[in-house]
């Protein structure tokens, strides 16, 4: 899943699940990072969901960007369980290989 801005300033959700064009196997804990950092990135470029003031103290997510920021967080963090689990899964084969590769008692 990848949050997006189209060119109409509209929001829009590309679910990777349905169009098979990235893979949860292939996504890191860096790509669900960069996945947030660019839907911030694009919350923060519509003044719908952001107002940007003259100064910080008037700045501020609008309603309609907070429900946004909810909906990315609602498609996020089943992704984040997931890449954990796998990265789990992996450290948990990587150890099983290990201890099969050691000879019993550490002798050679």
């Amino acid at each position: 899943m990848m949050f997006k801005e189209s060119s109409m300033g509209r929001t829009t959700w590309h679910n990777s699940e349905v169009d098979g064009t990235d893979s949860h196997e292939s996504l890191n804990e860096e790509g669900v990072k960069d996945m947030i950092y660019g839907a911030i990135k694009q919350l923060l470029k519509n003044e719908k969901h952001y107002h940007h003031g003259y100064s910080e103290e008037f700045c501020h997510v609008t309603s309609e960007g907070e429900a946004h920021i909810t909906a990315l967080l609602n498609k996020l963090i089943p992704l984040v369980k997931k890449v954990e689990e796998t990265e789990l899964r992996q450290l948990a084969k990587e150890m099983t290989i290990e201890s099969l590769n050691t000879p019993v008692g550490g002798e050679e």
